[in-house]
């Protein structure tokens, strides 16, 4: 992109570091995440200390996990957990780690529960609350839907050659 050929060629060095940016910030949002990673990865490695930094450290991290790379944008998402300057950014990355966790088939109610309990009224306490209320639902639907059509099945209240006729109800007392 020209932003490379920018960061490339630039005599300066803010001039270097703001084109880099914006040439891995125009790769994020092309959507070509592995391009992304390369020029967020260069930029976090280069100008760690500098302004932006973060913004770019958080960006790496995303694109990872748009490509798909899970193991890699959990521990991205893990290290900036570490670091967060604030309680808003720490809840921010807890937050996508439990959701990369959830992903991975991992256990991520310990993270949503970090994350919610650092600020309930905030975004990402919002969403952690609905990821954990959700769990809870879950498991409790989830579980009762084999019985009921097993115990219809005993009943004879439907037929296995009939399996889109399971009743929601359990069959009556006769």
């Amino acid at each position: 992109s020209v932003y490379q050929e920018l960061a490339r060629q630039a005599s300066s060095h803010s001039a270097r570091r703001d084109a880099l940016f914006r040439a891995a910030w125009l790769s994020f949002h092309g959507r070509d995440y592995r391009q992304a990673i390369t020029l967020f990865g260069s930029y976090v490695q280069n100008y760690a200390s500098q302004r932006g930094a973060q913004d770019a450290a958080w960006y790496l991290a995303w694109s990872t996990y748009r490509a798909g790379d899970l193991p890699t944008a959990l521990e991205l998402f893990g290290k900036l957990a570490a670091g967060a300057r604030s309680r808003e950014a720490t809840q921010r990355y807890l937050y996508w780690r439990a959701r990369i966790q959830e992903e991975m088939g991992q256990p991520a109610k310990e993270l949503y529960a970090q994350a919610q309990a650092l600020g309930q009224m905030t975004y990402y306490g919002v969403m952690a609350h609905q990821r954990l209320a959700q769990s809870e639902v879950t498991l409790s639907w989830t579980y009762p839907g084999p019985m009921l059509a097993l115990a219809s099945l005993e009943a004879g209240a439907v037929e296995l050659s009939d399996p889109d006729e399971v009743p929601l109800e359990p069959p009556p007392d006769e």
